[in-house]
């Protein structure tokens, strides 16, 4: 046997030499926690150490957290090999007391503690236990699991108290399993360590071809206190709070993870120190169901491929009912281009201007319509004001909470998303199927997608940053949602999405999420109006099916390729397209099918035409609609998903001088001259006039209640 174990490997040297640098620049690492004794007493680690969904979080430093990243392993955390030759000792568990033969092995009843660095073989039973590793100096140790079933009453099955680094070798064919009780007596009251049923104060390694259950009744499951790094293995987690945890960083490289939390699945939590609060995902099979988020890193995700299955907070069934109280459409001014030039006028069943010098009073006891039929009337003692125009929540039992007091409970409220990040969240590969009562991923930062398969379903967004959304790759199939992709810009330049949302399909409204699991609150954004908010498409295909408005920007939208399909909504007050500022198109298919009453079409500034058609009667959903050439070539066609009173086509062939004809089904309606670079009809070929509403651009703070009603179109 071996006297000692020092790893092979040069990561040492350079990651002594990174935090050196780190250190010259005045960084300090390390988090502070607070007591507790129970199980029930536990209080969620998004408190004592941040939550990633608040906007009071450091700032991730991105270059940090890059270099940490390739330096977060070596080729000796991948090597699961070992022989008699590398042991220090060789542990035999036996019930309630337990033999070693070698050195660094100290014995006292049922707890047996290394106390010096090497290699440790250990087999067997503790059956009210613990596995201890408390060495002088920081030297690392080396644990070879060979068939462990630990179970502690009062603390963790196995602590690791002081030491360098501890790498825990599943060793092939075997079944490990630790569990702990659901109170503990802590080893340090203050800072409430150890606090999960694998416990390590400093990085952790993971590697093997055996399995591992644990069975975390008290709290964490797995948690390092520095960086945790999971090579390989089987794994069932059953937690009390988080499953497993790297508080600095959490690198997966692979395995296979089955995961039932009642908090969080997998999470990295620091968010004070510079390259740190990470979570790099190489490979892996993940079965998850979390009552709060699948992952959740403090700053950056980093997903490169994978396989998820992941259902957070009981699904999307269990998504916040979105219901506010605000102001009506948003900016009234000039925004949207109407087919005919019109001004801000409502269709004849509707004038929304006023005679000079009235305002829009309503007699006592009657209610404010709000599009689709609603009205806001109040039941009898209700408060019939809101301070500064804030929203509310709205609670399954009826009540409602000012947006204000949400936000000083902000930092304390959890969520139930997918995949969450709190700076920057990347994805360029892997399988997900995702079904989540809040949103499915979201960064509170920017969201960057080149690539992977994606099945989704939510109670909230479908992809959501407060910063930058961009889409160059992969293949999105978004079932359920409320809205679909949102952020403060949008950008669409590859992949192929489809999307189906209770309210907007693609949504460019800035602000940030401040979603939480406390009183409903999962959907919560916090909007407002800015010119330089954005949906940008050059290329990919995008499909929206919207209950709401099919693309809304509270700023501008451009489109200079790439095809874009949506099945717009039934009532008259949402649109295929709503937005504040302008819709330059340039390039791209785009064909728009949706009601009359809140009609916007491209900017007549645009260099390619479009061709927008009113209906005399409405289609039924699924009734083809064709443009063809001259020459009897399909220029664009489209099948909505649901009943429509107009459509909007432009490609790169709508040309002046030719002649256009428009198909219902297989029957054709009339022939089209343009007139213009927007070009309004009828579906007899007849040029339309004024009468269509347009120009009511984004919503504001206004996040409307889903369940609309639908009007009759015009």
């Amino acid at each position: 046997m071996t006297d000692g174990y020092k790893r092979k490997g040069k990561k040492k040297g350079r990651l002594a030499v990174f935090m050196i640098l780190l250190l010259l620049t005045g960084i300090l690492f390390g988090c502070s926690q607070t007591a507790g004794t129970s199980g029930a007493d536990i209080t969620s680690d998004s408190a004592q150490e941040g939550d990633g969904s608040s906007s009071e979080a450091a700032a991730a430093d991105e270059d940090a957290i890059r270099a940490a990243m390739a330096e977060a392993y070596d080729d000796e955390d991948l090597d699961s090999s070992w022989s008699d030759e590398d042991l220090t000792a060789a542990v035999s568990l036996n019930g309630n007391s337990a033999d070693a033969v070698g050195e660094g092995v100290q014995v006292d009843g049922s707890t047996v503690t290394i106390v010096k660095g090497g290699v440790y073989l250990i087999s067997g039973t503790l059956d009210d236990g613990q596995l201890v590793v408390d060495t002088d100096k920081k030297t690392d140790v080396r644990l070879i699991l060979n068939g462990v079933e630990i179970t502690c009453g009062d603390s963790a099955p196995l602590n690791g108290r002081l030491v360098g680094r501890i790498t825990v070798t599943l060793a092939e064919g075997t079944e490990n399993v630790l569990t702990d009780g659901s109170s503990y007596t802590y080893d340090d009251q203050e800072k409430e360590e150890p606090n999960a049923a694998l416990f390590c104060k400093n990085d952790l390694v993971i590697n093997g071809a055996g399995s591992l259950t644990v069975n975390a009744n008290f709290n964490h499951g797995i948690n390092s206190k520095d960086s945790l790094v999971l090579v390989s293995g089987i794994y069932v987690i059953n937690s009390a709070n988080d499953a497993i945890r790297g508080k600095d960083s959490l690198t997966v490289i692979g395995g296979s993870y089955t995961v039932n939390s009642s908090s969080d699945g997998f999470k990295s939590s620091n968010d004070t120190d510079s390259g740190c609060g990470w979570i790099h995902i190489i490979d892996g099979e993940f079965h998850i169901t979390a009552e709060e988020d699948g992952f959740q890193a403090e700053t950056m995700l980093v997903a490169d491929g994978g396989t998820y299955q992941i259902k957070c907070g009981g699904g999307s069934e269990n998504g916040a009912v979105h219901t506010s109280i605000g102001d009506i459409g948003g900016q009234m001014g000039p925004g949207g281009q109407m087919p005919g030039g019109s001004g801000g006028k409502r269709p004849e069943d509707g004038d929304m201007t006023f005679p000079e010098g009235e305002s829009m009073e309503l007699p006592d006891g009657e209610s404010m319509p709000r599009p689709g039929g609603e009205d806001m009337t109040f039941p009898e003692g209700e408060n019939r004001s809101l301070p500064d125009e804030q929203d509310t929540a709205s609670y399954e039992n009826g009540e409602t909470e000012p947006a204000a007091d949400q936000s000083a409970d902000a930092a304390a409220a959890d969520s139930a998303k997918g995949l969450k990040a709190g700076s920057r969240l990347e994805i360029s590969g892997g399988t997900y199927t995702i079904d989540s009562a809040d949103d499915a991923f979201h960064s509170n930062g920017d969201l960057m997608v080149s690539g992977g398969t994606f099945v989704i379903a939510t109670g909230d967004d479908g992809m959501h940053a407060d910063g930058t959304l961009m889409v160059s790759g992969g293949g999105i199939m978004i079932t359920e949602c409320y809205e679909g992709l949102e952020g403060a810009n949008v950008i669409v330049s590859g992949g192929d999405i489809e999307l189906t949302a209770s309210d907007d399909g693609v949504n460019a409204a800035g602000g940030n999420d401040s979603s939480g699991t406390s009183a409903g609150n999962f959907g919560r954004d916090s909007f407002e109006n800015e010119s330089s908010y954005l949906i940008s498409v050059t290329g990919g295909v995008l499909k929206v099916n919207a209950g709401g408005d099919g693309l809304d920007s509270n700023g501008s939208i451009e489109m200079s390729g790439g095809e874009v399909y949506v099945s717009g909504p039934v009532s008259n007050g949402d649109g295929a397209l709503d937005y504040d500022s302008s819709f330059l198109i340039s390039g791209g298919r785009l064909v728009l099918a949706g009601s009359t009453g809140m009609l916007q079409t491209p900017g007549a500034e645009s260099s390619q035409n479009t061709i927008v058609v009113i209906y005399s009667e409405t289609q039924a959903a699924g009734t083809r609609a064709a443009l063809t050439n001259s020459a009897g070539d399909i220029l664009a066609e489209f099948e909505p998903d649901k009943d429509y009173a107009s459509i909007q086509f432009s490609t790169e062939s709508i040309t002046e001088g030719e002649t256009f004809t428009l198909y219902s089904g297989d029957t054709k309606l009339c022939d089209i001259t343009l007139n213009g670079s927007v070009t309004t009809v009828d579906d007899s070929g007849a040029y339309a006039s004024a009468g269509v509403m347009g120009g009511m651009g984004g919503r504001g703070n206004e996040k409307r209640q889903s369940s609309k009603s639908t009007e009759e179109q015009s």
